[in-house]
């Protein structure tokens, strides 16, 4: 009697880096069906992101914590978080009022922005003053307004790619001057 033997190829596990790079490469492994997966020490990078881990689904949110291997070839996609900046928003102060999100803001208030996310608020100018040498920057950069409405003034942040802080300068009290006409 001749036996032959019988050869079963194991599944692949392959890793995706799901919109991220690779600084190294991961080579394509054939762990036995059934067996407990040791997940690549080798992370991924992508700008902007945080690696959470490896999952299943092309579009999860968050990483798994195991994998038992399944008969079939396998794809270990990166999972990713967006981060996040502070972006700290002025105080209304004497001669303008700042909203955001609807709500005046009448103490410095720091929010989160995605990164690639843009920020929206708006000054509104009290009576009485004036915008003239009006200045608001992001950072070292100054913004122009968006839209104008009576006196509310709507701004936008470029694009939130780390931390930053939002003021506004130059509201002047209006004066006008008086001239006094001595008599003759």
């Amino acid at each position: 009697t001749v036996l032959y033997a019988v050869w079963k190829k194991n599944p692949s596990l392959t890793y995706h880096a799901n919109g991220g790079l690779f600084e190294e490469a991961i080579a394509t492994s054939y762990p036995v069906s059934g067996s407990d997966v040791v997940f690549a020490s080798v992370k991924p990078v992508r700008s902007g992101y945080t690696f959470l881990g490896w999952n299943t689904d092309k579009t999860a949110t968050s990483a798994l914590t195991s994998l038992v291997m399944p008969e079939g070839n396998t794809v270990l996609y990166a999972v990713w978080a967006v981060d996040q900046y502070a972006v700290e928003l002025p105080a209304s102060a004497e001669g303008y009022s700042v909203f955001y999100d609807g709500t005046e803001v009448t103490a410095p208030k720091s929010v989160l922005a995605d990164n690639g996310a843009k920020v929206s608020f708006e000054v509104v100018i009290a009576e009485g003053y004036s915008p003239k040498n009006m200045n608001v920057v992001f950072g070292n950069v100054a913004l122009g307004y968006i839209s104008l409405s009576g006196n509310t003034y709507t701004y936008e942040t470029p694009i939130i790619t780390s931390d930053g802080v939002i003021e506004v300068r130059g509201v002047e009290e209006i004066t006008f001057p008086i001239t006094l006409n001595k008599g003759t």
